[in-house]
């Protein structure tokens, strides 16, 4: 038996998914739609942001690679997904 807030949480967490799809497609190359296709779970959405800022960040580069480092079991399959999409943009 479903609770009362079930589907306002439902709606909540899709919104949320799209409004952090709108702001990582504001900062890359992909759009909004192609970003879905890429990560459709939110916390793949969630690692590539956490991903963009780390590389975005105003560390030197020997910062920024022990925090890519300490994050690569958790991001590292987002960052595969990326590298891929931009070897082969069209698969």
């Amino acid at each position: 038996m479903a609770n009362r807030f079930d589907d306002a949480s439902k709606k909540a967490a899709q919104q949320t998914d799209e409004e952090l799809s709108q702001e990582i497609a504001k900062v890359t190359n992909l759009s909004p739609e192609r970003l879905n296709a890429l990560f459709p779970i939110p916390a793949d959405k969630a690692n590539l942001k956490e991903l963009m800022d780390i590389v975005n960040s105003a560390t030197d580069d020997n910062n920024r690679l022990n925090q890519l480092r300490d994050k690569i079991e958790t991001c590292g399959t987002v960052a595969l997904k990326l590298l891929k999409a931009y070897a082969n943009p069209l698969g």
